[in-house]
């Protein structure tokens, strides 16, 4: 390097760019004419220090070997650096597509050389946010954390916290695909986010922050409370694309307390509002997953359970294509776990075998532990299924246990069922009907109410293995008055055959006959599966007047 002589000194100058370099760019930040520098670019490449780019698109050279730009780097003042990374950072921004030339990630290197921290700090933003767009989930996470951290150290004041929230909504949204809604960091995020809200004027942020905190709360009291501010916040920003975000938290928290027409009801309205004021990034992404791909989720799981079996299907089919279209994963991994739950709720082998492969592909590549932990339960109930019991209680609880550490307790009702049916299939009767009253100890403390039924069923199941009839017949009673106040039409046909085949229905004859065949008459689209079925055979069985009680 000290043979170069005179050569040296353009030597630092190309090291602040990278260990690639291009000639106009090199000739901008020495300030000399590209005939100047040629000379100069022969010397060292005869020296061996730099090499022509092969192939390249315009006149560019590299370091032969890192080594070699971090020596000569390393030997500017800091003074001297700082000048030439804010003078190169300036040139670039001057093009109409500066990324064209430097990603985001490098120019947040050349700002904050440059101290020009929060120039740094939004070029790392936007690194992330380009890395979630392309379902680089861990890698956006990263850059937002990054961002965070340097913006730790600029003084506090409006502008600052208005850039701290949006990387937090930012952040938020992804955690919540990659780790979770319960998640300890996911939480913590949205929180801040929220604490932010509460000290600066409403923007768009608002709506995402105090979402993405309805979306963490883990209890149903409080998700009630949090969606009635995300409805006042909405109102406030005067903006129809975040009054969908209103009914998004609307849905689900009505979907929780088994309130399934007021969730389809808030459904059709969200994706009216959708279909013309939807399409901007920011109001279609909340808390990581597109907002039209959660509503037809949704209604494909209510359709199911209010015996609209068709229409179940055919909201399920849109809300994967919409995923597909969109080509976001978290907005993929959200649209096929609902997927596979509506498959769960109808035992549908086949299509969880599907469902199953394309979320695992996903969970695979983007590295998403708390999709990975329900993939395991469901591999669980399938080998249930199939005829091994054994390790299929073992995969769900496994899958239980990450959930567990992971904080998400959003599905736990079903995840529950599933181990329950395990432990009946082996003949641990007492086990499951112990786990089932945990259970439903854990839906009240969170107040989930629309599985209530099918647990009081698979209770009544347990007791009759037992052998304790009195308590076989009042679960199977809860079971169906619950199914019955919420419109539950499958889940109570489920539970009135389920006491009919086991010699334990809690009504006479008539009255369950009738029951059965008025169920049967109010499934809309009706299609041939597991529980018409069964409850089809039943009402044979009433007909050829066997017994209801054993």
């Amino acid at each position: 390097m000290e043979g170069l002589g005179a050569s040296k000194s353009l030597a630092q100058v190309a090291s602040v760019i990278g260990r690639r370099f291009t000639l106009d760019s090199l000739a901008h930040l020495a300030r000399r004419p590209v005939s100047a520098l040629l000379p100069h670019i022969e010397k060292m490449i005869a020296a061996d220090v730099i090499v022509p780019e092969e192939n390249a698109l315009e006149t560019a050279y590299r370091f032969r070997l890192s080594l070699f730009q971090s020596i000569v780097y390393d030997s500017l003042l800091d003074s001297r650096k700082e000048e030439l990374h804010g003078r190169y950072l300036s040139w670039i921004e001057t093009f109409e597509d500066p990324y064209s030339i430097e990603r985001p990630e490098r120019m947040a290197e050349h700002a904050a050389l440059a101290q020009r921290t929060v120039d740094s700090v939004c070029y790392l933003k936007l690194a992330g946010e380009r890395s979630a767009v392309q379902s680089s989930l861990s890698e956006a996470v990263d850059y937002f954390r990054e961002a965070l951290a340097l913006l730790s150290t600029c003084s506090a004041d409006e502008e600052r916290d208005r850039i701290e929230l949006s990387i937090l909504v930012a952040l938020g949204g992804c955690l919540v695909n990659l780790a979770g809604a319960g998640a300890k960091e996911t939480v913590v995020a949205y929180k801040r986010a929220v604490d932010l809200c509460d000290r600066l004027s409403v923007t768009p942020d608002h709506v995402a922050a105090y979402w993405g905190w309805w979306f963490t709360a883990d209890k149903l009291e409080e998700m009630e409370r949090r969606a009635q501010r995300v409805v006042e916040v909405a109102r406030g920003t005067g903006a129809q694309a975040f009054e969908m975000q209103a009914h998004h938290c609307a849905w689900g928290t009505s979907f929780q307390l088994g309130r399934h027409e007021e969730c389809l009801a808030h459904i059709h309205a969200g994706l009216d509002i959708y279909q013309t004021a939807g399409e901007r990034e920011q109001a279609r992404l909340f808390g990581g997953h597109d907002m039209a791909v959660c509503g037809l989720g949704e209604a494909a799981l209510t359709y199911w359970l209010t015996g609209r079996l068709r229409a179940a299907l055919n909201a399920g089919r849109q809300a994967v294509e919409k995923a597909e279209a969109l080509q976001h994963v978290g907005s993929s991994t959200h649209a096929l776990d609902y997927a596979l739950t509506r498959a769960y709720y109808a035992r549908d082998l086949a299509s969880i075998e599907r469902h199953h492969s394309s979320l695992s592909a996903l969970a695979g590549r983007h590295r998403l532990p708390d999709v990975a932990a329900k993939l395991d339960i469901y591999a669980g109930w399938h080998g249930l299924q199939k005829g091994r019991p054994e390790e299929g209680l073992k995969s769900i609880r496994v899958g239980l246990g990450v959930m567990r550490e992971l904080g998400g307790f959003e599905d736990f009702p079903i995840y529950i069922s599933m181990e329950a049916e395990a432990l009946l299939a082996l003949g641990r009767a007492e086990e499951a009907y112990k786990r089932l009253t945990q259970g439903e100890e854990l839906e009240q403390a969170l107040q989930f109410k629309y599985w209530t039924a099918e647990i009081a069923r698979l209770r009544g199941l347990a007791a009759v293995r037992l052998g304790r009839a009195g308590l076989a017949e009042s679960s199977f009673v809860e079971a169906l008055d619950v199914a019955a106040s919420q419109g539950a039409r499958m889940l109570e046909l489920r539970s009135l055959t389920t006491s009919i085949e086991e010699g334990c229905c809690p009504l006479n004859c008539q009255t369950a006959l009738q029951r059965l065949t008025a169920g049967l008459d109010e499934v809309e689209g009706r299609i041939d599966c597991e529980d018409t079925e069964r409850a089809v055979a039943a009402m044979d069985r009433l007909a050829g007047g066997k017994p209801l009680l054993a």
